[in-house]
């Protein structure tokens, strides 16, 4: 019913685990949040998740013991990682599904003399502003989202413009930035 300006999840998700795969890496965790909406507090679903565990599973690689799921803060991110220490046999990678879960993850692997990426290969998503400045400095993916407010800008003024009735769908590319927290296995 309406215009949407949206990220393909599925094919950057894909994009991140093959990297991983790539580098070597066959036991890959997984963090991510969950969010509520509504009243009713509705969950979303994650296609971050969804695309991990489609993808895991049908490359005959998915393990539910290294799947975390919290909110998506720091704080989820570093208490998720902890669980993940405490197991035992942690993954030589893990996906988390945002640059500020990620952050916490790291702060928790410090803690434990777990050395990134030595130890472990992390790659987060968003590329906030300061994951750059991280140590080491955090592979991510890139969401334009500047961009994404002028595309959506620029729907509703041609829909304005041109009186269009039928809702466009918008759907933009990410870019995996490689930096530093990922290594060969």
């Amino acid at each position: 019913k309406y215009d949407s300006v949206v990220i393909d999840f599925r094919k950057t998700v894909i994009e991140v685990l093959e990297y991983l795969l790539e580098l070597g890496h066959r036991d890959i965790g997984f963090i991510g949040g969950r969010e509520y909406v509504g009243k009713n507090k509705e969950m979303l679903h994650d296609e971050r998740e969804i695309t991990y565990l489609d993808f895991m599973t049908n490359k005959k690689l998915y393990n539910p013991k290294n799947v975390y799921i919290g909110r998506f803060a720091p704080q989820d991110g570093y208490n998720l990682m902890k669980e993940a220490i405490k197991k035992g046999e942690m993954p030589t990678a893990f996906f988390i599904s945002s640059d500020s879960m990620a952050m916490g993850a790291i702060q928790a692997l410090y803690e434990s003399n777990i050395c990134v990426p030595k130890d472990v290969s992390i790659i987060g998503f968003n590329d906030i502003a300061t994951a750059k400045y991280l140590i080491p400095p955090l592979t991510t993916v890139k969401v334009h989202t500047e961009f994404m407010g002028i595309t959506a800008v620029g729907l509703l003024l041609e829909k304005i413009n041109e009186n269009r009735i039928i809702p466009k769908k918008v759907i933009l590319p990410t870019e995996l930035i490689i930096r530093e927290s990922c290594k060969e296995k």
